[in-house]
């Protein structure tokens, strides 16, 4: 069934929240939110059946600000719940803001701003990672404010499918430009791509560089800002994304196959994407509870399947750091137990930051 057809609002912000299990960090998160300088919001909380106070202290703060929509659910995951936030917002530009996260007070103002000084679809930013008492930066491009007309949106879209060339320098930082939050949307362009979330259930993981690349198809201007205006906690076991998958490698030939759909002249990007998501599946794999030799043969299996042989052989790891290069090459020669070691490093080195 489709949605029933909304009158936008010039000028307001929809910020939607999809909230679960969160009631540690919600506060924070709503305060920032409502203590926005840009006081035109529409503010769309949708509690995803927590099992907490969550939904509690979603209904406290609308009773506070009228400005405060609550949508109660049972548990559906975070892409049906941000749908749901999308079902009912009206607002001309779309905010979206996870439920233990928190934003800085001018940035809807800024975000507005350059949008409407630019006429841009999309306007996106730098964030910062919160590791409790530790907070690391992530600066998303290496040039200050840029803006993107429609021929560089359409090298966006490619690098939301995948990197090419000197992109694949930073495996890591594969999806560090494919998050929904830390970007203002303008509301005409997620209709006019009919973009909407896949359920994790189907996918596994990066609903949000799927969502992105559909929007962007319609995408004819975007604006980056040189500016730290969002803050991601790392800290939170609670979140919709946590946990070992054990079906991870099934669900990502899914998303594969529709970027793959959506996105079919991006062959190359795609495969890169499919080669260095090794890492991730390694992650998750060595996290797993299985015995090493189970873990072996899980990760063998995948080494040795024809998507992955194929888009490891196209890898180009020469703009590597070594570390990644052995990485990739233990790959490409199917040593299971090697990536393992590798992986177990990488997790070390990434708990000792």
């Amino acid at each position: 069934m489709s949605e029933p057809k909304r009158v936008l609002q010039a000028d307001l912000v929809s910020v939607i929240v999809p909230v679960y299990r969160a009631e540690t960090y919600l506060c924070q998160c709503l305060d920032s939110i409502c203590g926005q300088s840009y006081r035109k919001l529409e503010i769309v909380l949708v509690d995803d059946g927590s099992p907490d106070l969550s939904g509690a202290i979603c209904d406290e703060y609308a009773a506070k600000d009228e400005r405060i929509t609550v949508l109660h659910q049972e548990n559906s995951g975070i892409s049906q719940t941000r749908n749901a936030g999308l079902s009912v917002a009206t607002g001309e530009y779309v905010l979206f803001v996870d439920s233990d996260d928190w934003i800085e007070a001018e940035t809807c103002e800024v975000a507005v701003a350059a949008a409407k000084a630019q006429q841009a679809d999309v306007v996106f930013w730098n964030y910062y990672r919160e590791y409790g008492d530790k907070q690391l930066t992530r600066k998303l491009l290496p040039n200050t404010d840029i803006v993107f007309d429609k021929a560089e949106c359409v090298k966006l879209r490619r690098r939301l499918v995948g990197p090419v060339g000197k992109e694949l320098a930073r495996p890591e930082q594969l999806d560090t430009l494919s998050t929904v939050w830390g970007k203002l949307y303008r509301r005409n362009c997620i209709e006019a791509s009919a973009a909407r979330f896949v359920d994790l259930e189907e996918i596994g993981t990066c609903e949000d560089g799927l969502f992105n690349a559909e929007v962007f198809s319609a995408v004819e201007k975007a604006v980056y800002i040189d500016r730290y205006l969002y803050h991601y906690r790392r800290t939170n076991e609670n979140s919709f994304t946590t946990g070992y998958k054990a079906d991870l490698w099934e669900q990502w030939n899914r998303l594969y196959d529709r970027f793959g759909e959506i996105c079919p002249e991006e062959s190359a990007a795609l495969k890169n994407r499919i080669a260095l998501n090794l890492i991730g599946l390694g992650m998750n794999v060595s996290a797993s509870g299985l015995a090493a030799r189970e873990k072996r043969a899980e990760l063998k299996e995948i080494l040795a399947s024809s998507r992955y042989r194929a888009a490891a052989k196209q890898l180009d790891i020469s703009h590597m750091p070594i570390y990644w290069e052995v990485f990739f090459l233990c790959a490409k020669w199917r040593w299971s137990g090697g990536v393992l070691l590798l992986c177990r490093m990488i997790d070390w080195l990434r708990k000792m930051k």
